[in-house]
């Protein structure tokens, strides 16, 4: 789960590049941005998730990425660079779980 806004559009390409790069089996990416900075995404079209949200709240963004989300486990990551294995390590305490043990 990512969510961006348009503040720096290389910065979150960056960010979208890295995620593509991550070594997990079943995952997607949705991203929460402005018109600006889903245009700075133009070069991943089909490959993640794009919702259009023009107000500038953060917690309304997630909200709206986590509804149109389709996993079970949601991860943010904002505007960071993620290390290949970083859901590896994220998503198996929850593996085989079937209620929410933490929120980090």
């Amino acid at each position: 789960m990512l969510w961006l806004s348009a503040a720096i559009g290389r910065t979150y390409f960056i960010c979208v590049l890295g995620l593509l790069q991550v070594q997990y089996d079943d995952f997607e990416i949705v991203v929460v941005a402005d018109a600006k900075g889903l245009a700075a995404l133009d070069a991943f079209k089909g490959k993640v998730k794009t919702v259009q949200f023009d107000d500038a709240n953060f917690s309304m963004a997630r909200n709206i990425g986590i509804v149109h989300s389709a996993g079970e486990i949601v991860a943010f990551i904002d505007d960071g660079v993620p290390e290949p294995t970083l859901l590896t390590y994220l998503v198996s305490p929850f593996l085989g779980m079937n209620s929410v043990l933490s929120v980090w």
